[in-house]
């Protein structure tokens, strides 16, 4: 006789998190994605609603944002996933029973070509560093070889620096990038630095940002000859431009490489800003960066960006 438990597979515990989908887990296991996903009215309306709203992106050319929300575990990474699928031109999205009523409408947006880059981003520095950085890894892995956009402030201070050179000489540009390590010693140990030489300055512009070389060079050029471009390097980590520039710069970027337009799915992105709420320098220069986006009535630029960004509804009593 066939029992009850040898038809449903019931875990003998449960708990809270095991029903909530990371973002960018979900995107990378399609099958497993969609298999548990119950598309209901509502939700079918809002795919519809949200696949509508990226062509008119793309028709009017402007970039805009869409927020997210609802309580713990409603779905809202699930949304954002399946989403990501069906722009991605996935065929397990677009062949999905449940969404068959509302595809066949969209399916101009299946010829287009989306760079999707999916943020969860709690734990995240900056936004300049999560989003910013993480197009240019995203690049990287998608074009090797390929130039990487000036969202870095080190290509503001290298064409400088190279103008510098070009009026001084090499010799005399390399004693004064030498200056600081005159006389302390060039051979103490490992941790010594070793004099620049034109060879050396010219692996280390060409390197690629996070490289501990172009950030040597950074911060000896900063320290040594050009001292106004302070704002390049923190903590010894190469520093980005403002957000607002830097979505330009990845815009035009995009469209280089033959996108039609850049998604940007952010992840947890009001509980982040939330984290920083006992800051309140931190907090206010965090919000103003995004907010500065998000009022930009301008159009974006050769490629359109589509922040969709969520947050839990937070319950008060």
């Amino acid at each position: 006789m066939t029992l009850l438990k040898d038809l449903i597979d019931i875990p003998e515990r449960i708990f809270e998190g095991d029903f909530v989908l990371k973002l960018t887990e979900g995107i990378t296991h399609p099958k497993e994605t969609l298999r548990q996903y119950v598309v209901t009215k509502q939700l079918r309306e809002q795919f519809d609603n949200a696949l509508s709203f990226v062509s008119s992106s793309l028709s009017s050319h402007q970039s805009k944002a869409a927020f997210l929300h609802g309580s713990f575990g409603s779905g809202k990474s699930h949304f954002m996933a399946v989403l990501n699928l069906l722009l991605a031109g996935e065929r397990l999205a677009w062949d999905h029973p449940e969404l068959a009523s509302i595809t066949p409408r969209h399916q101009a947006l299946r010829g287009k070509k989306f760079l999707q880059l999916a943020f969860h981003m709690i734990n995240a520095t900056s936004m300049e560093s999560k989003v910013l950085g993480g197009y240019v890894e995203e690049i990287r892995r998608l074009h090797p070889g390929c130039p990487v956009p000036a969202v870095y402030r080190g290509e503001q201070l290298f064409p400088t620096a190279r103008q510098l050179r070009g009026q001084m000489g090499d010799e005399r540009f390399l004693a004064a990038l030498n200056s600081g390590q005159q006389g302390a010693g060039l051979n103490w140990g490992k941790q010594a630095r070793r004099a620049w030489e034109v060879a050396s300055v010219e692996a280390a512009m060409e390197a690629p940002p996070g490289d501990s070389r172009r950030n040597a060079l950074i911060s000896t050029l900063v320290e040594n000859l050009l001292p106004t471009f302070t704002e390049v390097q923190r903590e010894g980590q190469e520093s980005f431009v403002s957000f607002d520039d830097g979505l330009q710069i990845i815009s035009a970027h995009a469209r280089e490489l033959g996108y039609d337009a850049v998604l940007l799915f952010l992840d947890e992105l009001v509980l982040w800003l939330a984290t920083m709420s006992s800051n309140l320098s931190l907090s206010t220069r965090r919000c103003k960066s995004w907010s500065n986006w998000w009022n930009r009535s301008a159009p974006s630029g050769p490629c359109p960006s589509f922040p969709w960004w969520r947050g839990s509804a937070i319950s008060r009593s």
